[in-house]
């Protein structure tokens, strides 16, 4: 299949007009640290940030997991694009047109395949909505949305749609659209019929996954639709929510509902609130709650926390008021412990829920709510307290080795001190008892430990600098970070660096050095990033951190040491030449290896009298 690709040139505007921070922090959360940008890793779980971002040099690298690139990098390992995909993605952003030349390859068929889906669900949403302004089709799915409370705004916002009762409507409407039925069932949205199954009565291949729902569009963080959720009108249809299954491009466990929309105002604020459903969502953020989103029916996973930690320092749980609110919350207490984050719980009394307690309540109430809210780890601690049914002692054995145990799964000492003291005081039992029970509750670690899934999957081993000569590395970092002048590179050889990354290095600058002595980084990075064991090598170097006292005095010495060291190896080479000219009985050979090796012996001196003293040891 013959696809197409970018001209150089095309690529070069892209990279003049887009700014890498702006890029980046679409999706994590940047703190300006000296000359660079500093930030939690998108790409692996850590506490402390490793992820470093140049506005100079348009490059990123992580010191704790090793991936380093540039804004077309970034979006492929971000969000699993392919490079044509990155491409229109920034060229969009930068507003720069596209001229395409004809290429082929495994990305192109990638890429068409991501288009179709994305192709397939937008005309979906589209026909959605089209059904629900419908004034006929959508009448009783808008009775049933302004019994809501929902405006046509907060609709039109969030794309709100009705999927009428009929078998086979959508797919009409997608085969009309060019969608062929096999595109059809893997978006999906589609069920294709088993033989002698009720539904193949009606006729066709397949008929409608989603039928008499009000449909509610979910969507990537970049407002592409990827799936939808169905809620029924009736509480008699069954199941009430009904998603769309998981495919290559959906998955419920890394996805929040709404969060295309409110992530901008969550991380300007720095705290998002979590609620459970959709009209949770559409009702918070309709009374001005615009920092809100909902898990897809499914209770959190270790991939949700860690976008909403690169986004935000604080959660509000606001679950709704009964029992399985509650242990809702209470199931988030593993996930969120020790992240870093704070969490707080949002408290309703039994029968309330996020969606009536705004409409009914309003915004002053919520923000009352939010401003006593107790932290995740004291609410589950009050949550045991209340569970306590007797005053037996049994039962208040009981209740000390639950709180206790919830305390073992903090690593913040100050934190188990003052819960012990609260408990001491709650249930009337000295703190040296329970500080005495404490150890007996940890659990006795197994032999073989059995895991039936990584909380995180495995990375793979960072890119690490090459073993080999400082100097060289030092060299290499001063050139990168733009230390060096036109007349200092002019001093440089690449025959004079014997480690191969590095006199690579040596080599691109070279290549990518202007007419003014200017180093050209971004085109210079692009180059690199095409390989991608090489790539992250100078994105390292380029935001390694130099503690250099004077950085042309260590240049200077730098240089020093490389020049002796590359006249010392040339030495050794000519001297065993000679030998071998001299076993044989080659005057004339002899006579001329002799020459070049006093001709070096008088350079090495001379680089002893006016370069820096080589340190002991040095040849």
């Amino acid at each position: 299949m013959v696809g197409k690709g970018v001209p150089p040139e095309t690529l070069q505007q892209i990279r003049d007009r887009i700014d890498l921070i702006d890029v980046i922090s679409r999706s994590v959360t940047l703190t300006k640290t000296g000359q660079n940008y500093k930030g939690l890793c998108p790409f692996h779980s850590e506490k402390s940030p490793s992820f470093s971002v140049s506005p100079s040099r348009q490059v990123f690298h992580c010191f704790g997991c090793g991936v380093g690139g540039d804004a077309f990098t970034f979006l492929m390992k971000r969000e699993g694009l392919g490079f044509m995909e990155a491409v229109q993605e920034l060229a969009k952003l930068a507003s720069v047109p596209l001229i395409l030349e004809a290429r082929g390859g495994q990305d192109e068929k990638a890429h068409s395949r991501r288009e179709r889906y994305q192709h397939i669900h937008a005309v979906a949403a589209e026909w959605f909505h089209a059904n629900l302004t419908d004034p006929e089709r959508g009448k009783t799915a808008r009775r049933y949305l302004e019994q809501r409370g929902m405006t046509d705004e907060t609709i039109n916002m969030f794309g709100v749609g009705y999927a009428p009762a009929g078998w086979n409507g959508l797919l009409d409407k997608l085969e009309k659209s060019g969608v062929n039925r096999e595109e059809m069932f893997q978006s999906g949205l589609i069920v294709k019929k088993e033989e002698r199954s009720q539904e193949a009565k009606v006729g066709g291949q397949g008929y409608d996954r989603f039928r008499d729902r009000i449909m509610f569009p979910i969507s990537n963080h970049r407002g592409q639709v990827i799936a939808f959720g169905g809620r029924a009108l009736t509480d008699e249809q069954m199941p009430k929510y009904l998603n769309s299954p998981e495919t290559a491009l959906f998955a419920k466990g890394h996805t929040l509902y709404g969060f295309d929309k409110t992530r901008e105002a969550a991380s300007r604020l720095d705290r998002l609130v979590l609620v459970e459903g959709y009209f949770d969502v559409l009702a918070l953020f309709q009374a001005g709650v615009q920092h809100v989103a909902a898990p897809l029916g499914t209770a959190l996973t270790t991939d949700h926390v860690q976008t909403i930690r690169r986004i935000v320092k604080t959660v509000f749980l606001f679950f709704d008021g009964d029992a399985a609110g509650i242990r809702a919350a209470l199931r988030t207490l593993d996930l969120f412990l020790n992240t870093g984050l704070t969490v707080k719980v949002m408290e309703l009394s039994p029968g309330d829920d996020p969606d009536t307690y705004i409409r009914l309540q309003g915004i002053e109430a919520l923000t009352q709510l939010e401003a006593r809210a107790p932290t995740l780890l004291d609410f589950a601690i009050q949550a045991s307290l209340k569970d306590r049914k007797t005053e037996s002692i049994e039962d208040r054995v009981r209740c000390v080795d639950e709180i206790l145990r919830i305390l073992q799964k903090t690593n913040n000492p100050i934190e188990k001190e003052e819960r012990i003291q609260l408990v001491s005081e709650r249930l009337g039992i000295r703190v040296q008892t329970l500080m005495d029970r404490y150890p007996m509750l940890r659990a006795k670690p197994n032999r073989a430990p059995i895991r039936t899934q990584d909380p995180q999957p495995k990375l793979a081993t960072p890119q690490r600098l090459p073993k080999g000569s400082p100097e060289e590395r030092d060299i290499v970092i001063l050139a990168l970070q733009g230390v060096l002048s036109f007349q200092h590179i002019q001093q440089l050889r690449s025959e004079m660096f014997r480690v191969p990354q590095y006199r690579k290095t040596i080599e691109l600058i070279f290549e990518h050095v202007d007419a003014e002595g200017r180093i050209d980084m971004e085109s210079l990075c692009a180059d690199a990033l095409q390989d991608p064991e090489f790539g992250p090598v100078v994105t390292q170097l380029t935001l390694a951190d130099s503690h250099f006292d004077d950085h042309l005095s260590h240049f200077q010495e730098c240089l020093a040491t490389l020049e002796r060291q590359h006249i010392q190896h040339s030495l050794n080479e000519l001297i065993s030449q000679l030998r071998v000219a001299e076993q044989g009985d080659q005057s004339d050979d002899v006579q001329g290896l002799m020459e070049k090796i006093n001709e070096l012996r008088g350079k090495k001196a001379a680089l002893t009298t006016t370069l820096p003293i080589a340190k002991p040891g040095e040849p």
